[in-house]
């Protein structure tokens, strides 16, 4: 189900999915991710998924490699050191805090876009999206 309010009457409607269903399904919707060097974490997992998943097509640049969960233990000299506490691994096995995410498609950010302030990783999605629209 799926509720929409109208602001200006506050009337609320609800519409079933199969009202949808004839016009598009979510696996109809192409979908790009775009990664790079400081997609860390939870945005590695959630690529990582999407790409093993085939939900998704990632563009851009390997990921930072920054997942694996540690805790820091101080020791009595005032040194410490960090203790992994959690390791995060794919459905296919992959250990992300090792390998990162590489993309579908490597696009590598350059000065020259950051001067002329364009994004290529964003255009090369597009048209990726766009050309399984059609």
């Amino acid at each position: 189900l799926c509720r929409m309010r109208d602001s200006k009457t506050e009337e609320t409607v609800t519409v079933e999915r199969s009202f949808f269903q004839p016009y598009l399904s979510e696996r109809d919707i192409p979908v790009a991710v775009l990664i790079d060097g400081f997609s860390a974490s939870g945005s590695e997992i959630l690529a990582a998924a999407m790409q093993e998943h085939g939900r998704a097509t990632l563009v851009g640049e390997k990921t930072a490699v920054v997942v694996d969960a540690a805790n820091l233990i101080v020791l009595p000299d005032g040194a410490g050191m960090n203790v992994t506490v959690e390791r995060i691994i794919t459905p296919k096995g992959v250990a992300l805090g090792q390998v990162g995410v590489t993309p579908d498609v490597i696009v590598p950010a350059n000065d020259q876009d950051y001067v002329l302030a364009r994004d290529s990783q964003l255009f090369r999605a597009l048209e990726i999206i766009k050309s399984k629209i059609k």
